[in-house]
């Protein structure tokens, strides 16, 4: 049997144009954390510029990248595709 030995992410990368602003990584985040269905308490946010439409995200310090699971839940339950994880380097 071989068990095999997940390389965990550093960081979350957004693509902009994919993103709807929907908030379902903010959703599945606070459930990681907390148990909770709310986009306050996430460790990681969406932050949307409606002056220069700029949209980044902040990973919080409490950010584990879901360390338990395959894929960070911010990016599997994103709907469009908007959320990947990846080494920084």
């Amino acid at each position: 049997m071989t068990i095999e030995k997940r390389s965990p992410p550093s960081r979350i990368i957004i693509e902009p144009e994919k993103c709807t602003i929907c908030r379902s990584c903010e959703i599945a985040c606070s459930y990681h954390f907390k148990k909770a269905f709310n986009p306050k308490i996430s460790q990681i946010k969406i932050i949307f510029d409606p002056k220069s439409a700029d949209l980044r995200i902040s990973q919080e310090n409490g950010c584990d990248l879901c360390k338990n699971e395959k894929v960070p839940l911010c990016v599997k339950y994103c709907v469009r595709g908007a959320l990947r994880a990846e080494k920084a380097g």
